[in-house]
């Protein structure tokens, strides 16, 4: 289809030559309510309603003769109680302005919709809004109900990934495929799993944990495989969803074993005497962010590439590389997207509860990726953010710069990555309607 087209275009171009998050990366932190909180950036004022039509259409989930848990707006119109040790702060708007209110630990209230770090909430006959990082749904079957095979945690690893993947194989044969991208720099497999048929007429890639201490996203990435896969997502459309969850393997292993080798601490003792970092190692190594040589995956795409300047050596994080493209992982990434010509990409990242939808200066492009993000708002209540002032030289830069594919990079959570198991529980809700949004979308664009 057209962009092959577009790539092998500049086929030369790249290989002379040859985008991290980007500055945007590494969202607001949050305190415990009840004590002091960190403020983060307003959210807006568009909240993802109970009503809106695209995700309305998906809540009756019916498999195995049963409803399974709802997908209508992020689970709105259902019970959810207060996640935390004292207290949560009820507000009168989607900031920390303004409190009108406490819902006490363990107390139940209706939600009513999503907004930014925010949910809206109606708790003693006030309606107001709370950090959606201490919340979570009344309903203990919440997780059990909704998957088959993913279990809920906070280190989903490599190893229970593989585990995983197996099983789903094993339990959807005829919705679910597997294949590999490719190999790390350690020697990792990175797998990809294929949701619907190979032949479908439309083509959706999902890449995440491209950083190593955003490995929530893989847990994220691996739950909706199992909850649509079980779920029969093909009723939305003849589309194929391509998922790797975890993109970086060996920098997801480094910070969830907080272990660095000989090189690594190398680099550790170097960013340290540079100032870059005062933590000591395990902590430090807790923070990866890139791959296992200390190049930011995410800093190694060729659209701004020569602008990423801070760091000129390995680092834990925003190290380009020597060239781009010169990571292995995104050597894979590159050449599974140019081959499999995606219609539609979508990055998962940690954290600000946010979506990034633009970069470059093709007009056409923009439009397009900023009309997918405005879909996938409506269904998870965050708010668009454009290209000024961050950083470029990502997946998502790239593929909407250079391929000219519709791409978002969504960053999920609120807190520092990697994120607390409890906010484990407003990212699943509000992104459970990201796989038959992103189907309607692409099939109104051709």
């Amino acid at each position: 289809m057209k962009n092959r087209i577009v790539y092998f275009g500049l086929a030369a171009a790249l290989l002379f030559s040859l985008c991290g998050c980007a500055a945007q990366r590494g969202g607001p932190t949050s305190s415990a309510p009840g004590q002091a909180e960190t403020k983060p950036a307003a959210a807006g004022t568009a909240v993802s309603a109970q009503k809106d039509t695209t995700a309305a259409e998906t809540s009756a989930s019916v498999t195995e003769g049963k409803t399974t848990a709802s997908t209508a707006a992020g689970r709105t119109g259902e019970l959810w109680q207060a996640n935390c040790d004292d207290f949560i702060s009820l507000r009168k708007a989607a900031n920390h302005d303004g409190t009108i209110g406490k819902i006490p630990a363990g107390e139940t209230f209706t939600l009513e919709g999503w907004s930014g770090a925010f949910a809206k909430v109606t708790y003693g006959g006030k309606t107001g809004y709370v950090h959606s990082s201490y919340i979570k749904p009344a309903d203990s079957g919440y997780f059990a109900d909704a998957l088959s095979t993913v279990k809920l945690t906070d280190t989903y690893t490599y190893e229970q990934m593989h585990l995983d993947i197996d099983s789903l194989a094993r339990r959807y044969p005829a919705a679910l495929s597997l294949s590999s991208i490719g190999k790390s720099e350690q020697g990792r497999d990175i797998p990809v799993l294929k949701i619907g048929s190979e032949k479908a007429k439309y083509r959706v890639f999902i890449q995440a944990a491209i950083h190593g201490r955003e490995h929530t996203t893989a847990w994220l990435a691996m739950a909706l495989a199992d909850y649509w896969a079980k779920n029969d997502i093909a009723r939305y459309g003849d589309v194929c969803y391509h998922i790797v969850p975890m993109s970086n393997p060996d920098g997801v292993t480094i910070s969830q074993t907080k272990t660095l080798n000989d090189e690594q601490q190398a680099i550790y003792r170097r960013d340290k005497e540079k100032g870059y970092t005062s933590l000591g190692m395990a902590q430090y190594a807790a923070e990866w962010k890139a791959n296992a040589l200390g190049t930011d995956l995410n800093r190694n795409f060729p659209s701004g590439w020569e602008y990423v300047t801070a760091r000129n050596a390995p680092s834990t994080k925003n190290y380009r590389g020597t060239e781009p493209f010169s990571a292995a992982e995104a050597k894979c990434l590159r050449d599974y997207t140019v081959g499999n010509d995606f219609d539609v990409t979508i990055s998962l990242h940690t954290s600000g509860s946010l979506i990034y939808y633009e970069y470059g200066k093709d007009k056409t492009a923009n439009a397009r990726s900023k009309s997918l993000a405005e879909a996938v708002k409506k269904v998870t209540g965050y708010p668009l953010q454009g290209s000024s002032g961050v950083d470029g030289a990502g997946y998502k830069d790239w593929a909407v710069d250079v391929l000219k594919i519709p791409s978002l990079t969504i960053e999920v959570g609120c807190g520092d990555s990697p994120l607390a198991l409890r906010e484990l529980y407003s990212v699943f809700a509000r992104d459970l309607s990201l796989l038959p949004t992103i189907a309607r979308w692409v099939q109104t664009q051709n």
